[in-house]
């Protein structure tokens, strides 16, 4: 809650998409990538990245140091295992990404900060499943996409 404002969280829901399928390099270049085209509004901020709560921790935690390296801003993990609807209200972040992730609806009901999918996790994903477009497009409608 004390982090530099605005606040990113990153929902980080796997760095495994089946088997031998690595999306740690997507969501790098994705977030270097947001983070130089929306410089002038993030660069004084901070970033906080809340990993699955099945996940492992050991994975995440060296993604997160690997983002410090690579990104203008402090990066902060967020271990808490608290459910979503109640951990955002306390952080009130400015702003919520994701890939095509189920925490996206969460948070434009909540309210909570500005829920934002990431363009690259859509394209990879379309580019398994083309025909899921109508359902992709239906599932972000009210969400952001940078």
């Amino acid at each position: 809650r004390a982090a530099p404002r605005p606040l990113v969280v990153l929902l980080l829901f796997g760095l495994h998409d089946g088997p031998g399928l690595d999306l740690r390099p997507l969501y790098r270049k994705a977030l270097q990538r947001i983070f130089a085209e929306r410089k002038s509004e993030l660069t004084a901020g901070s970033l906080a990245v809340k990993a699955h709560p099945a996940a492992n921790g050991a994975e995440e935690a060296a993604f997160v140091d690997g983002l410090r390296d690579d990104l203008p801003v402090p990066v902060l993990p967020l271990l808490h295992g608290l459910n979503l609807e109640f951990m955002l209200p306390q952080l009130r972040p400015d702003y919520v990404i994701a890939g095509l992730c189920g925490g996206l609806p969460i948070v434009r009901r909540l309210g909570v900060g500005r829920a934002i999918a990431i363009a690259e996790m859509i394209d990879a994903y379309l580019d398994e499943h083309s025909d899921e477009r109508a359902a992709v497009h239906e599932f972000l409608r009210g969400i952001e996409i940078w």
